[in-house]
């Protein structure tokens, strides 16, 4: 049986209100619980989820999909040392992730949704 991926997504308007800790704890949560999961960085102005997660930052991550067209986001996705979690690093090396236009967004979700 071919089950459909949930996606939670997890946002505020205003900063530092504590949208990377929720979201690394659900992911670890969730993980726990016996699901699959995969958490995803999405704050390309500001990744730091892996910091949450005890991972280093020095993994290639989002921006350099977006940045280098011949990487596939199924290659970026990296075991985190938690049993059914991985994650996708979001971009805490490359400048300038945030500026990117609507259409690169949407591609983005698209992928992420495979």
């Amino acid at each position: 049986m071919n089950k459909k991926a949930t996606i939670i997504p997890i946002a505020s308007g205003k900063g530092g209100v504590g949208k990377t800790v929720f979201a690394a704890n659900l992911s670890i949560a969730l993980a726990k619980l016996g699901y699959p999961t995969v958490a995803v960085d999405l704050d390309l102005g500001g990744s730091n989820l892996y910091s949450c997660l005890g991972i280093p930052n020095n993994y290639p991550g989002i921006g350099d999909y977006l940045k280098v067209r011949n990487v596939k986001l199924s290659d970026l996705i990296i075991q985190t040392g938690i049993p059914n979690l991985k994650f996708l690093p979001g971009d805490g090396k490359m400048p300038f992730t945030a500026n990117i236009s609507y259409n690169h967004r949407i591609a983005l979700l698209k992928e992420i949704k495979k």
